[in-house]
């Protein structure tokens, strides 16, 4: 008799390590003079006028979109309301400089951007060095200036005044590359100092 709960035992422990091996998930730290900040209670976070970087770990997902605005209008949907246009976001994605060169985060309308990772691909869009370490995969993407898509402008950080409102999402697609599914969103906005 306690042999079957011995192995009942572990056979539970053994499918919740499984579970918990396979979420699909990530996480956002922003980083600035070596100073790592995390958002408060309402989503929010200040920061300097000066570059800092979006540090993104991955477990078991290939990456995260983002819809970049200086308005609220995405920021503000609620967690249980649909993204807009939801499974036709791959098509709105931006191609962005391999290895982020520019240092920029691109701000449109209505353009997404995805950062992933692909160890079978020699490049992406974010900072060069990448961390690949027990399943969970660490990207970042530098700022030091803002590129506005629609006007083709380049603005620094430091000459800017307006809050930044990010949007990240994780979601399944199809064969189609049509998204199916959200697996999580994270918000954030940076006001500065």
């Amino acid at each position: 008799m306690n042999c079957k709960k011995y192995i009942f035992s572990l056979l539970v422990l053994l499918f919740s390590f499984c579970a918990f091996a396979q979420n699909e998930n990530f996480s956002i730290k922003v980083i600035q003079d070596s100073v790592v900040y995390l958002a408060d209670a309402n989503n929010a976070m200040r920061l300097y006028k000066k570059p800092f970087k979006i540090q993104i770990e991955l477990q078991n997902v290939e990456g995260v979109y983002l819809f970049a605005s200086f308005n609220d209008s995405i920021f503000k949907l609620k967690n249980d309301k649909s993204i807009p246009d939801f499974k036709n976001i791959p098509s709105m994605s931006m191609a962005e400089e391999a290895f982020n060169v520019n240092q920029e985060l691109m701000i449109s309308p209505d353009g997404w951007a995805y950062w992933f990772y692909k160890a079978t691909d020699n490049w992406h869009r974010m900072d060069k060095e990448v961390i690949v370490s027990n399943n969970i995969t660490t990207i970042s993407k530098t700022v030091k200036q803002f590129y506005f898509t629609a006007t083709e402008n380049e603005v620094s950080i430091d000459n800017n005044n307006k809050q930044l409102y990010l949007f990240f999402f994780s979601a399944i697609a199809n064969e189609n590359s049509e998204l199916v599914k959200e697996l999580q969103r994270f918000k954030l906005k940076i006001n500065w100092l």
